[in-house]
């Protein structure tokens, strides 16, 4: 640290005194440490003795134009569409191909119900476990994810009503 002559009488004259630092540059964090150290004491040195009452200074407001979302919360939405669409997918049209591989269907068709009636039930079948899946991979997500929605009764009869939809729709 260099503290030239004269540097007292020049600050109280408000003369525009220099100190200098001096820093050996090869070890990095400490020229930095002792750098920023100093700096902050020559930051109070100018501060104002009174602080003003109106305070002039210049503030930055950061404003996102696409506010970051957590991965979680991200992938949620997903999350559960897939559930939903693989258990209509499995629990329905699939199941049925399966039971005909294997000739389980022929029981299927001794009974006294139309072929429409027994794909429309599997069908019904799948949306119902779509349902399911939907409904708990919401809970599960949602309390994982951190999302306060699902505390409002409001947003889970239109989280439920949503679910219902889109596992009928995904029967079709």
């Amino acid at each position: 640290m260099i503290i030239p002559a004269q540097f007292s009488r020049r600050f109280y004259s408000q003369d525009a005194p220099q100190v200098g630092l001096v820093v050996d540059n090869s070890d990095q964090f400490t020229s930095g440490s002792l750098e920023v150290e100093m700096q902050s004491l020559v930051d109070a040195l100018n501060a104002p003795v009174i602080q003003p009452k109106i305070i002039n200074n210049i503030a930055l407001q950061t404003v996102e134009l696409y506010p970051y979302i957590a991965y979680m919360k991200y992938l949620l939405a997903g999350s559960i569409a897939l559930a939903m669409y693989i258990s209509v997918m499995i629990g329905g049209g699939m199941l049925y191909i399966d039971d005909k591989a294997r000739g389980v269907h022929e029981g299927y068709l001794v009974t006294p119900i139309t072929k429409l009636e027994l794909v429309f039930g599997l069908n019904i079948a799948g949306a119902i476990k779509a349902v399911l899946a939907g409904i708990a991979i919401t809970l599960i997500g949602s309390l994982m994810a951190g999302l306060p929605a699902i505390f409002n009764p409001v947003a889970d009869l239109e989280l439920l009503c949503m679910i219902l939809v889109t596992s009928i729709a995904f029967t079709a």
